[in-house]
């Protein structure tokens, strides 16, 4: 059984959850049926997360020389969140950063 995803490595204190739509999963992730649209997030420690972040996009392509923006949403709740960094950019009350 794989315990690490890149280099974080599971602890006997700290595992990785998988989401579905922001959402723990009922079964586990080799029993779960996913389909075109949905959301599917590992997530290290994810029992002790206060948010699960959620990015979306101005637009569906990005142009050098061109800002766009960038929202930031807990993917659980719809709320934005201010004060992530995207980019080098921090978002600011409505979860927006301009890139």
């Amino acid at each position: 059984m794989t315990t690490h995803i890149a280099d974080t490595q599971q602890t006997a204190t700290e595992f990785w959850g998988v989401w579905l739509n922001y959402k723990f999963l009922q079964v586990g992730s080799c029993q779960q049926k996913v389909t075109d649209g949905q959301d599917i997030l590992w997530v290290f420690n994810a029992s002790n997360k206060k948010h699960f972040l959620k990015l979306a996009a101005s637009s569906r392509a990005a142009y050098m020389g061109k800002s766009y923006l960038i929202r930031v949403t807990d993917g659980a709740t719809g709320d934005p969140i201010e004060g992530v960094t995207v980019g080098g950019v921090i978002t600011d009350k409505a979860g927006v950063a301009e890139i």
